[in-house]
């Protein structure tokens, strides 16, 4: 179904960057959502939680993830041809159950960085929750904290908000969001929530929502950052995410190196986060003369300057590449992961370090190796020749490290057809990734060889369908 209609305007999209969460709801009538909630209790009570399989086990899901209201909002943030990941998970809550704390989620990838808790700021992955009946305060709903998925610190209860609503509801929300599942306080019926996870499959060269390039200002710069007067006041964080979406790479004219730099970088070290968050933008928007004081920066003895550093790099663009090269040859293997992964952060701008990214995916640290298999896939998708990377994360798929097996699946995924010259030999590995134990390589496999989209491909496809077909006739004896 068309979902042009539904797409997102800029100031939903604008408050989406700035508060990490938006919420919309299907179209779908109240009985339909009923037949949900029933069907998942049902199954639930014969199996117990089937997790990655509560869309198979309940099929009618794919009316509510597929409703053009939720394709619509999701393709406005991740774009166009996002994907649909295969880890999801039904939530149940009874009455009596106890709150969660705040937490981030994480898939034991390299969606949590080298430095713990270190958020990855662009929208490149989603997460979306459902509720099948009315949920009030009282049900224990899922809080979040808007704005924290810019936030390195743990973030406090007293500033989060309930996701609450009727039968239907959907709410999109930034994957770095911190966010739990609160008390369940009063009422006698249990609350579903199902969760379903959603990638980007590369960053933005085109609006893909309901752009009017002839728009008043963002609303950072309209009404004082925060119309609400919330905390923390972001705006030089928002103002890069939003050029990023509107597929500029996020860059602004270079400011004068002047002086501050030296400022700038005692700024990172500040207690107050966002101060920092507001120095490493600054940083990264006077261009190459920022590289090395954000190299140096990024191998700080003070976590908290290694943090905040890495996020110059984004808007410094092209230009983070010889700031970064020297970490890649560090004798640390902590060291050159954290430096793989802020050039995966940059994405395209950093197509220069492709011969450094191929070598850290042979490196002897499987840290090392997970983070240069993800960077790959974000810098080198849908490039205009993928050739020597596709080759090289085809060859990763044999790692003995099912993380970095997974991040090279994906990531070749994510490169499709810019394989070009390379895409038999990704075939064929790919082919082979089918038959991994690991679900989720099997899963980033099929969907590596639909996008590679050659004939080689689809027959590969069409084997491995004709052999899992199932009879469901036969009943076990």
């Amino acid at each position: 179904m068309d979902n042009t209609g539904y797409r997102l305007t800029d100031a939903e999209l604008q408050r989406f960057l700035i508060d990490g969460y938006l919420t919309v709801r299907p179209e779908l009538p109240a009985a339909f959502h009923q037949r949900v909630y029933d069907r998942i209790g049902a199954v639930l009570e014969r199996t117990g939680n089937p997790r990655n399989n509560i869309l198979p086990e309940v099929p009618e899901l794919r009316r509510v993830f597929g409703h053009p209201r939720v394709t619509g909002a999701l393709a406005s943030i991740l774009g166009d041809g996002y994907y649909l990941h295969m880890h999801r998970h039904c939530h149940d809550r009874s009455p009596g159950t106890e709150p969660q704390r705040l937490h981030k989620d994480s898939l034991h990838n390299s969606r949590f960085a080298v430095d713990g808790n270190r958020r990855h700021h662009h929208a490149r992955w989603a997460m979306a929750f459902y509720y099948p009946q009315d949920t009030d305060e009282a049900m224990g709903p899922t809080a979040v904290v808007p704005r924290s998925h810019y936030l390195n610190d743990r973030q406090g209860e007293e500033d989060e908000i309930h996701l609450t609503g009727e039968a239907g509801t959907v709410v999109i929300v930034h994957y770095d969001i911190w966010h739990r599942a609160t008390g369940y306080l009063a009422g006698d019926r249990t609350r579903y929530m199902v969760k379903f996870l959603f990638t980007r499959m590369a960053d933005p060269v085109r609006r893909s929502w309901r752009h009017e390039p002839a728009s008043e200002a963002p609303l950072w710069e309209r009404n004082g950052a925060a119309r609400d007067g919330q905390r923390p006041v972001l705006t030089g964080v928002w103002d890069y995410q939003w050029r990023w979406h509107l597929g500029a790479g996020g860059h602004a004219a270079p400011a004068p190196a002047d002086g501050r730099l030296a400022h700038l970088v005692d700024r990172l070290a500040a207690d107050d986060e966002p101060t920092a968050l507001d120095a490493a933008h600054a940083l990264g928007n006077r261009g190459a003369a920022a590289g090395v004081p954000l190299a140096e920066a990024l191998q700080s003895s003070d976590e908290r300057v290694r943090l905040n550093a890495a996020y110059g790099f984004a808007p410094l663009g092209a230009a983070a590449v010889p700031a970064l090269g020297g970490m890649l040859e560090d004798g640390a293997a902590e060291v050159r992961a954290r430096a793989v992964d802020t050039l995966g952060d940059v994405g395209p701008p950093a197509a220069g370090a492709e011969g450094a990214l191929i070598t850290a995916l042979r490196d002897e640290s499987e840290l090392v190796r997970g983070h240069a298999a993800d960077a790959l896939g974000t810098v080198y998708a849908d490039a205009a020749d993928a050739a020597p990377a596709a080759v090289a994360l085809a060859a990763a798929l044999e790692d003995e490290n099912e993380v970095v097996r997974r991040n090279a699946a994906l990531s070749l995924a994510r490169v499709g057809a810019a394989a070009g010259t390379a895409a038999d030999q990704v075939a064929m590995a790919l082919a082979a990734g089918l038959s991994d134990a690991s679900h989720y390589v099997r899963g980033y496999s099929v969907l590596g060889l639909r996008r590679l989209g050659t004939p080689r491909a689809r027959g590969e496809l069409l084997a491995c369908l004709e052999s899992m077909r199932w009879d469901p006739s036969q009943q076990r004896g």
